[in-house]
């Protein structure tokens, strides 16, 4: 049954001289391809890794948003940004994909209001910051005093960041959200 890939279903005839018997039907069903984490989760922390595990296969190629990733050809990969990941098997002569294997990055998302990032003289603009256990607000790379919480109110042009917890990851920083006067 060498080079039968997908799903299909067979009989076994045997023949003894003048008489024939035929079997029931077996179905042959090819196996799609599995991932799963190392840690069993589809999140991670930002700045961290994650251990992106294949089911088993002769070969395989992992992709990233559709496209392969070089040298990425072992049954793990080691994923350290969040996205949609495949990964292609051979088994044999067949060839298979997996299912799409959603992988996100836990990272602070700051928004304001209305979507506002200028400032009028005498104005504020209130900053959110995605939901965590802790905050901490910085300016221009540096704290600022007592903006522990999930809203920050800025009444000042500048780049503004939040580090967060939130589970078991630790100091997570957001990307900058400029102000401008």
């Amino acid at each position: 049954m060498e080079g039968i890939c997908g799903a299909n279903a067979f009989t076994v005839e045997i023949i003894d001289g003048a008489c024939t018997d035929t079997s029931g039907v077996y179905e042959l069903s090819f196996i799609i391809p599995t991932i799963i984490s190392n840690t069993g989760l589809n999140t991670f922390c930002s700045g961290s890794i994650i251990d992106l595990i294949s089911s088993p296969g002769d070969s395989y190629q992992w992709a990233l948003d559709g496209i392969d990733i070089p040298s990425a050809t072992d049954q793990t990969y080691t994923a350290n940004q969040g996205g949609i990941y495949t990964v292609t098997v051979v088994n044999g002569s067949c060839t298979s994909i997996s299912a799409d294997y959603v992988l996100t990055e836990i990272i602070p998302l700051i928004s304001s209001g209305g979507g506002i990032d200028s400032l009028c003289p005498g104005s504020t603009i209130d900053l959110t910051s995605s939901l965590a256990d802790t905050y901490q607000w910085s300016i221009d790379g540096i704290d600022i005093s007592g903006a522990n919480s999930q809203t920050y109110t800025a009444d000042v042009e500048g780049s503004y960041t939040v580090t967060v917890s939130l589970g078991t990851c630790t100091n997570i920083t957001s990307l900058e959200f400029v102000i401008t006067e």
